[in-house]
């Protein structure tokens, strides 16, 4: 009898299936995220998963409401109702331009900078925070033509509109047509691998789980 069910436990954890949903943002830790599932594929090949794609105000909001299990959320995040793991590497905050604007020469961008210049700032409240303190005494001297939640179309207008956007990292980026400079002094911001802490998990979800916190604390 031990050695059957030694067996039925071995084979449901190699034909482990089922599907997991997963949220996160346009951030450059998505590759560390896309490094996760590849491994855990790798590993349990009948699991599928599901991307959504959203600021970390909607990924939360959808959290609550039970239609994604697990996402990466950029710092600051009410993490009250969570449990979650700090990715190692955190977000740069910068500045998106065109390849030919005459910040683009620059290696890093200071506030005074950016004065009088046409500047796209995040949606998000708490970040944009962040960024205020960060522009400090400039920030009278700003010309906000905008705000912008998602990086794909802040390239789009920052390209047709020479503006410049005050974003993170993208995690891809055409470097024939836009440049990234990063901000002076540095601003940064940690990524969370976030799960409702009060909900029961699907025996593929706290796989997934566990082999995260193992993936994670050798990445």
């Amino acid at each position: 009898m031990v050695e059957k069910t030694t067996l039925d436990i071995q084979d449901q954890e190699q034909n482990l299936s089922g599907s997991i949903a997963f949220g996160a943002g346009e951030y450059y830790a998505t590759q560390t995220l896309a490094q996760l599932i590849g491994a855990f594929q790798s590993q349990y090949p009948a699991v599928t998963f599901d991307l959504f794609t959203a600021t970390a105000d909607t990924l939360l909001e959808k959290m609550e409401k039970g239609l994604i299990d697990i996402a990466i959320l950029q710092a600051p995040v009410d993490t009250t109702n969570y449990d979650y793991i700090h990715l190692q590497k955190k977000e740069i905050w910068g500045i998106l331009m065109r390849k030919d604007a005459p910040l683009a020469t620059r290696k890093a961008i200071k506030a005074c900078e950016l004065c009088g210049l046409p500047v796209i700032l995040p949606v998000r409240l708490q970040v944009r925070s962040e960024i205020f303190n960060w522009l400090s005494g400039d920030i009278a001297k700003m010309h906000f033509v905008g705000n912008c939640n998602l990086l794909a179309n802040t390239a789009v207008l920052v390209e047709q509109n020479n503006y410049y956007a005050i974003t993170i990292r993208p995690p891809l980026m055409n470097e024939n047509r836009f440049v990234f400079r990063p901000l002076q002094p540095a601003l940064s911001g940690d990524i969370l691998l976030v799960w409702r802490r009060d909900r029961q998990q699907s025996h593929t979800l706290q796989k997934f789980i566990d082999f995260a916190k193992c993936f994670l604390s050798i990445e």
